[in-house]
């Protein structure tokens, strides 16, 4: 495997990684002008190409960016492959009476369990365990919601206007929830989808002596992360309400039934998973990603990206902090009132101008391909 850097026909130098091109396009940079620009192509020849970190080019950062234009393309005939995924170690251990593996990941620098949301066997994505669907049977009342929690332009009204919040969570068919209160899961999430927003639910517990009877059927508390229920109840647009909103359970290992599946307990590190080749199982046949983006452009210009292929990348914002947000990754709690994008994808362009994407593929990727922001 190599890359070859090239200043328009003139080949400058031969490197392995991309953290060696942008220490050399950085280089380059230097030698331009605003009156005399660089046109820097990076060829890269097929093979498997690990990134330990995000190839970030920034002009914010290096302003003698601004006076480049950079393309990074296969060489003829390769398709190389550009991923951020590390091998999960074993030893991969059986679980009695249980159709799953188990095993126990190792905690970084930090003395923690590593963040992620996706997981690959032979390069392939396996799904994360759900529930069955319900129906939600219940709409939050005025009184939850406040006199005007976010009107129809999208803007919040002062958080005073509130009330203190007195829910606990939302209730589900109790025949499911006594299946989240015998799990051994730490991790569960409730996801529901309200028209064009999507909630990710921290799941803290269940109350079976706390039930409803709706329509002849009994349902029970799932209990919510307290920090997370405010977002909840008075982030909703006005325009919708929960009631009949499809609403299910995600990663948690008592619905971990089906092959080629997974459920991952980031606060304990075990990962539970089950694959269809089990007699084929190996260190280095299962994968983790380990960045929430790979190619990462800010306030450049002219830049193209041909031919490449693009896998395991995650986002690790979800397991910490749930998940609030419109279309396209809006995630309403970040930076400002408004919010702003999660800048978890393939390739990311921040105030970019001419990014083009050509005839790349994008294979199992856990968040976008490419943001635009």
């Amino acid at each position: 495997m190599a890359i070859k850097i090239q200043i328009t026909e003139r080949a400058t130098e031969t490197v392995d990684t991309f953290a060696e091109v942008r220490e050399s396009i950085l280089a380059l940079a230097k030698t331009a002008s605003e009156k005399e620009p660089l046109e820097i192509t990076a060829e890269v020849e097929a093979g498997e190409y690990v990134l330990e970190e995000p190839f970030v080019l920034s002009a914010k950062e290096n302003p003698e960016l601004k006076n480049v234009r950079l393309t990074l393309k296969a060489a003829p005939e390769a398709r190389p492959l550009i991923a951020a995924w590390h091998p999960v170690k074993g030893p991969f251990e059986t679980v009695e009476g249980k159709p799953y593996y188990r095993c126990r990941l190792e905690k970084d620098e930090n003395g923690k369990y590593p963040r992620f949301h996706d997981l690959y066997y032979k390069g392939k994505r396996l799904k994360i365990a759900s529930s069955p669907m319900w129906v939600n049977m219940e709409n939050l009342t005025k009184e939850e919601r406040g006199p005007g929690n976010i009107d129809h332009t999208g803007i919040y009204m002062p958080e005073d206007f509130f009330a203190p919040i007195e829910r606990r969570g939302l209730y589900c068919p109790i025949e499911i929830a006594r299946q989240v209160a015998e799990s051994e899961s730490e991790c569960t999430e409730m996801r529901m989808f309200v028209q064009w927003e999507q909630f990710t639910l921290r799941v803290t517990g269940v109350d079976l002596t706390d039930t409803k009877e709706i329509e002849g059927k009994t349902y029970a508390l799932i209990i919510l992360d307290e920090n997370f229920v405010p977002y909840f109840v008075h982030g909703m647009h006005r325009a919708n309400n929960m009631m009949g909103r499809a609403t299910y359970f995600h990663n948690d290992v008592a619905f971990l039934t089906e092959e080629n599946s997974f459920v991952y307990d980031w606060k304990n590190g075990f990962l539970y998973f089950t694959v269809d080749e089990p007699n084929e199982l190996s260190e280095g046949m299962l994968m983790r990603p380990a960045l929430d983006a790979l190619f990462v452009f800010e306030e450049v210009s002219g830049v193209t990206v041909e031919g490449l292929d693009f896998t395991g990348v995650s986002s690790s914002f979800v397991c910490d902090n749930g998940y609030y947000a419109q279309l396209f990754n809006l995630e309403r709690r970040q930076h400002n009132r408004m919010g702003d994008r999660l800048r978890h994808a393939a390739i990311v362009g921040v105030s970019t101008r001419k990014l083009t994407v050509k005839d790349c593929t994008f294979c199992g990727i856990g968040c976008t391909y490419v943001l635009s922001i």
